[in-house]
């Protein structure tokens, strides 16, 4: 029960400090900058989420290549123990499975965002 007390405190306080904090603080504009606008950019949106899905699925690509090398270590250390040959085999086989999905998953994100363009009147291209 002391738990779901602070935490009430915590909740009161914080809600407090929103609530008692005027909308203008949120909502300041810094002069020193005249420039910042420029530093924004003005990439379509298109290409943002085309960026975020690459950098995502590269990462993704990047973890399963590691398990496939973590599956080939292990059977490597495995010694002609069978157990751990059979453990390294699934995470192997489990890695490449993943790697498929990621390649498909990619494949099938960008034939759908470069054909977006012609589904909504606005040709872009990925």
């Amino acid at each position: 029960m002391k738990i779901m007390n602070k935490i009430n405190v915590v909740a009161a306080t914080t809600l407090g400090w929103v609530v008692a904090s005027t909308p203008a603080a949120f909502a300041q504009i810094n002069t020193a900058y005249p420039d910042l606008n420029k530093s924004l950019g003005s990439n379509d949106p298109v290409e943002i989420v085309t960026s975020v899905i690459n950098i995502v699925l590269s990462v993704l690509a990047i973890i399963a290549v590691i398990f496939i090398l973590v599956g080939g270590f292990q059977w490597l250390t495995a010694a002609g123990n069978d157990e751990k040959v059979k453990k390294a085999q699934k995470t192997i086989v489990a890695a490449v499975i993943g790697l498929l999905i990621i390649m498909a998953s990619w494949g099938t994100a960008t034939w759908v965002l470069a054909n977006w363009g012609s589904a909504t009147g606005t040709e872009t291209t990925v």
